[in-house]
């Protein structure tokens, strides 16, 4: 006990000493501990968050009545555009009393009012698209309340047929038992753009993009250098501690300064994890406390950070003898086999076709561990070939890659992480983001439910308010018409400002025709009769410059109205592209920092033999040569093997539409990266040159 004891005071002091000798490294482990505790708790609160999303969806699902005559509500999806995004409208029509109320709601919507979400309150889309609000939501202001949605960020509408109108029966009708379901496939639930990932996604998503970054920072901080450390390690053992001891000391040092930092990254988040609605860098909005996390999560997450610190620490001690210390330190081939796997894999997930999904994503997360594994290896050989060269300086640098390729690949396996992050990253985002088709004519099919006398009249007459109109497409024997009400309404179809324009009644009625690819008439439509004719479908004609939006608001007044244009109808980008981008710009800051990090190392890792080597009678030149080709070098294979690696990947699913091909942002990533990474190493060399001469000055 006097031991643990002693070795645990030993590593106190040595964590709190006061030298600038030390600065580096207790700058570096309390920063990443703190950085890396809020991005694991990060992590597990998106994950859980997650997961309540899942709960919330399957409690708002529909369960389907086997039988009519056993519910009291029916039930009509639909879907209406707003700013190039589907918002799901769910209509709802009460049979009865004892209709069941959708989690989010205190009631069932008034007849002929909607309930919407509180993003699509937001967005104005409810104003827009002519929407008569109700108040029966559970949320503010009478929105859908956060037990109803998977995000705030959800848009979402239910709707109920004002009084004239019922949902009818039949067609995509559905008898709703009830709201509840214990799994995904045993109900209904709105199809939607979701805010919310599944909670396979999240984790997915997170672990790839936030845990292991963050822990690779932590990994570079963990090896942070200090001369002091590595005097009184080598003191401690002279004066008799054992290397497991002195290995205590500094696991104690090193835990003890991550604990500094995860006890502060721990506090921040879970009490700013609870008042935070929207996720960082997504500009998406979750439900009251859902990035919340428990007290015990938050210490649990902090403890964890200091013991990997305190792991980290520990291994990073070398007390061995001076003959241990000048042999070679090999690197394994195995540490490439991962890699070589990784690769196979992506290969062979690109021939499964789709069944090939999961093992892509699965290699992808190979590839980006195996990475700094299989880079030291790929070095040392580098390293022994330019060792081979016929210059002095090429030599001697390469024998140090040789001798010590794990140290030396540092800054370039954090550059090669970020390559291939970024290029994957790039290639599914592009993809998510991709060009959409120009929009099609302003012709749109449209019908709704339990249609009355009237409606078609009352419909035009608001269609014309927007210079549109509407036909009703009937096939007579196998001959399709198309039926205006008035001659008007064909010279509004027709691009004509009215039916006395030129050319009159037959020049409305042929260009009408050609626009609808049928034959145009005027008048009512004949009595229809299943056997001889029946109306197809109802035609909304508009001016080129009407929007859906504008179409929409006219026709909402009619229960489940169901507007499709005849033609492409672009959208905007999944909301899945918000947290990715965020994901990856986490993802990025992470690597960066520990590519700044490793670089800084680097710049204070003039060693003995520098010096050795200047008095032995190397010019200094040569020394700041072989310093400057130890730092680039690496560069020089991680760099194309991480490019390399993203474009296969993004090769290998371009065919299942899991990524796009991106080659050329991927190159422009690669390129801007080797350039600033370069720049980093260049001013490392200035560096290293300033303590090399001060260095030399003092020794002589």
């Amino acid at each position: 006990m006097t031991a643990v004891a002693t070795a645990f005071r030993l590593g106190v002091r040595l964590a709190l000493v006061r030298e600038a000798a030390h600065r580096w490294r207790q700058v570096s482990l309390v920063v990443a501990g703190l950085l890396t505790t809020l991005a694991l708790t990060f992590a597990w609160s998106f994950v859980h968050a997650a997961v309540q999303a899942e709960h919330r969806e399957l409690a708002r699902s529909v369960v389907v009545a086997e039988d009519s005559a056993q519910t009291d509500l029916q039930m009509v999806q639909r879907a209406e555009f707003w700013d190039k995004r589907q918002i799901p409208v769910v209509w709802l029509y009460a049979s009865g009393p004892d209709a069941p109320v959708p989690p989010g709601l205190d009631r069932l919507p008034d007849p002929g009012t909607f309930v919407v979400s509180p993003a699509v309150l937001r967005s104005g889309a409810a104003a827009g698209l002519g929407m008569t609000l109700s108040d029966a939501g559970s949320g503010a202001g009478g929105t859908i309340g956060d037990e109803g949605l998977r995000a705030r960020s959800e848009q979402l509408v239910y709707a109920a047929p004002d009084a004239s109108h019922t949902l009818a029966s039949g067609g995509s009708l559905v008898d709703v038992a009830s709201f509840g379901v214990p799994s995904s496939d045993a109900g209904l639930s709105p199809a939607n753009d979701s805010a919310m990932p599944s909670s396979t996604v999240a984790a997915y998503s997170m672990v790839w993009l936030v845990v292991i970054p963050a822990l690779m920072f932590l990994l570079s901080c963990s090896v942070a250098l200090s001369g002091l450390r590595d005097r009184r390690s080598q003191s401690l053992h002279a004066i008799g501690l054992s290397p497991a001891q002195v290995r205590g000391v500094g696991a104690v040092e090193a835990g003890s300064l991550v604990a500094v930092g995860s006890v502060v990254g721990g506090a921040l988040w879970w009490i700013g994890g609870g008042r935070t609605t929207t996720i960082p860098l997504t500009g998406i909005v979750v439900v009251d406390r859902a990035l919340a996390v428990p007290w015990t999560v938050a210490l649990s997450v902090a403890l964890l950070a200091v013991a990997m610190g305190t792991v980290l620490g520990a291994s990073t001690i070398r007390v061995a003898g001076p003959r241990a210390a000048k042999a070679r330190r090999r690197v394994s081939a195995w540490g490439v086999l991962p890699l070589l796997v990784s690769v196979v894999g992506m290969v062979a997930g690109k021939v499964m076709g789709r069944q090939g999904v999961p093992v892509l994503l699965g290699c992808l997360l190979v590839m980006t561990v195996s990475l700094p594994l299989a880079l030291p290896w790929l070095v040392a050989r580098l390293g022994a070939a330019v060792s081979r060269g016929g210059s002095s300086a090429g030599w001697l640098a390469g024998r140090r890659l040789v001798h010590a390729p794990v140290a030396l690949a540092r800054p370039a396996v954090a550059v090669a992480v970020l390559v291939f992050t970024l290029g994957s990253a790039t290639g599914l985002y592009v993809l998510m983001v991709a060009p959409q088709d120009e929009l099609g004519p302003p012709v749109y099919s449209f019908d709704w439910r339990d249609p009355r006398p009237g409606d078609l009249a009352m419909l035009n007459d608001r269609l014309a308010e927007i210079d549109g109109t509407a036909a009703q497409i009937v096939d007579h024997g196998g001959s399709q018409v198309a039926w205006f009400a008035t001659c008007d309404d064909a010279a509004r179809a027709a691009g004509l400002s009215a039916c006395t324009d030129a050319g009159g009644k037959d020049a409305a009625l042929e260009r009408a025709g050609e626009l609808l690819g049928v034959q145009a008439r005027i008048g009512k439509a004949p009595a229809q009769d299943a056997a001889s004719s029946y109306v197809v479908d109802t035609i909304v004609v508009t001016r080129s410059d009407r929007t859906v939006e504008d179409v929409t608001k006219v026709v909402n007044f009619l229960p489940a109205a169901n507007l499709s244009r005849l033609g492409p109808e672009p959208i905007a980008p999944p909301l899945t592209a918000n947290w990715l981008g965020g994901g990856a710009i986490v993802a990025a800051t992470f690597l960066l920092l520990c590519a700044l990090h490793s670089f800084g190392n680097r710049s204070l890792a003039v060693v003995g033999e520098d010096f050795r080597l200047l008095g032995v009678g190397v010019e200094l030149r040569q020394v700041l040569a072989v310093q400057r080709a130890a730092l680039l070098v690496p560069l020089v294979v991680a760099v194309p093997a991480a490019g390399a690696g993203a474009l296969l990947f993004t090769w290998a699913s371009s065919d299942v539409d899991l990524a796009a091909s991106a080659t050329g942002q991927i190159l422009v990533e690669a390129v801007v990266v080797t350039v600033v990474s370069v720049l980093f190493a260049l001013l490392v060399g200035v560096e290293q040159k300033r303590r090399l001469v001060a260095g030399a000055r003092a020794l002589a």
